[in-house]
């Protein structure tokens, strides 16, 4: 929290994302995101930030003063917090490292960072996908002095630390999770969340060079040069096709689409790349007979 006198009164005003709720913080961004920011809009942070009714009153040049004393407001890819476990409401709730990542848990987090208006927009939806209840936990004593300490520390959001744990498997969204976790989790720990997927993604895209569009000295040297050329010139095969399409056409039974969407992503990614490569190849070899 920052103090600021304002009006001759003192006001405490949040100046971290971890001092407001994630609700609040998309509220923010969603204003952030908009195509012009007047001085109302501006305000409207403020009301935000302090649930007081008192920025009105301010001149436009003082509001300009105090959203610059509020750094995530401009820069919101600093101080996040992250936690593998947690205990929110009395419910240990936990995500897997991100390489198990299913096709199906990809494909509908991919789905709400497709059509979103920006990136940040669908948080909540996001940590109710990765984040789900802790099943099967195993300890050691380190992990339980770990807990019993952090249950002291007054917070709503508990981390916890297991040896071992398993969460729910992954079947569909969750309407009443991604509500909790709006309004429980601090703007900060969904940020958390966020981060750590998008850098399992940009490993991702690296792991895969022929199916998204990098640099081509990022792309392996199995890759050719037609390879290269649809590398660095095509758009993300995922945003031109959509992955429900890329799947129904590699595999139209509805049956063998729902085993697919239980396997790592990796190995879907893994089976397009070859089958890329194979046309490629089947191409040039074509060109070259015809």
């Amino acid at each position: 929290m920052i103090s600021l006198r304002i009006n001759g009164d003192m006001i405490d005003v949040p100046a971290q994302p971890n001092e407001i709720s994630l609700d609040k913080g998309l509220q923010i961004n969603y204003i952030l995101h908009s195509d012009n920011i007047d001085y109302g809009m501006k305000r409207q942070i403020l009301f935000i930030l302090t649930d007081l009714n008192i920025w009105d009153d301010i001149e436009n040049i003082s509001i300009d003063n105090v959203l610059e004393q509020i750094p995530f407001i401009y820069d919101q890819t600093q101080n996040y917090e992250y936690f593998n476990t947690f205990k929110l409401d009395k419910k240990l709730y936990g995500v897997h490292n991100f390489n198990p990542l299913t096709l199906k848990e990809y494909m509908d987090i991919e789905f709400y960072l497709t059509y979103s208006d920006n990136p940040l927009e669908k948080i909540d939806e996001i940590s109710a996908i990765l984040f789900r209840p802790v099943k099967n936990k195993t300890n050691k004593l380190k992990n339980i002095l770990y807990n019993k300490i952090n249950k002291l520390m007054p917070r709503t959001l508990i981390p916890y630390s297991f040896k071992t744990y398993d969460i729910e498997v992954y079947t569909d969204v969750h309407p009443e999770r991604t509500e909790l976790f709006r309004h429980k989790f601090t703007y900060s720990q969904g940020l958390g969340a966020f981060f750590k997927y998008a850098e399992y993604k940009n490993q991702l895209m690296k792991d895969f060079p022929i199916l998204f569009k990098i640099e081509s000295d990022q792309i392996d040297e199995y890759a050719d040069d037609q390879a290269k050329f649809d590398a660095e010139n095509d758009s993300i095969f995922e945003e031109n096709w959509g992955l429900y399409h890329v799947l129904h056409e590699m595999v139209p039974q509805l049956s063998e689409q729902e085993l697919w969407k239980t396997k790592n992503v990796r190995e879907f990614f893994t089976y397009l790349s070859y089958m890329k490569v194979k046309n490629i190849h089947n191409n040039k070899m074509n060109n070259k007979n015809g």
